[in-house]
């Protein structure tokens, strides 16, 4: 976002952050499989994001009030199949966000997909299904009155088939 909200009223916060981040990556192909391991670490700054407090407002900017930023610790591990007629690799994916202002937007999110590619003929069929969990250690972030406040669950299935139209 580039000044997506200036000049709007009432005020809303700008989206702009810059981010350092580092990688780490190891693969592995043992004889028709795969194994991967990954880490990443992510600092992101807000230009002029800031927090709110409970209600959602806005705390005024000086007195130890700065832009938001959040530090981001990712750890990734697929395993799974990869030969010429199947590939099927289970990942499963650990994030967690800290919030540098007091904390109130930490959060822990885990998930786990299981994407199938399976090429027939000239058609290529893939489908994913994923499950991924989100706890916010304080925030309250859910309107579903159904799921814990602090909780966001969801469930994702991707499908996709292919052919080609021409040779």
């Amino acid at each position: 976002y580039v000044d997506d909200f200036t000049g709007v009223v009432p005020v809303i916060d700008r989206w702009d952050y810059s981010e350092v981040r580092a990688d780490a990556d190891a693969y592995f192909y043992p004889e028709g499989m795969v194994v991967a391991v990954a880490y990443s670490f992510r600092d992101r700054q807000y230009d002029a994001r800031y927090p709110h407090d409970s209600t959602g407002t806005p705390l005024p900017v000086g007195n130890g009030v700065t832009p938001q930023v959040f530090l981001y610790h990712d750890v990734s591990l697929k395993v799974g199949l990869e030969r010429p007629d199947l590939r099927a690799v289970a990942r499963f994916d650990l994030e967690r966000r800290l919030d540098l202002w007091a904390g109130y937007l930490d959060y822990t999110d885990a998930s786990l997909a299981l994407p199938v590619r399976a090429p027939r003929g000239d058609w290529m069929f893939e489908v994913e299904p994923l499950v991924s969990y989100r706890h916010y250690d304080v925030a309250r972030v859910n309107f579903d009155p159904a799921e814990p406040a602090n909780n966001r669950t969801r469930f994702d299935l991707r499908a996709r088939a292919e052919h080609p139209i021409r040779g």
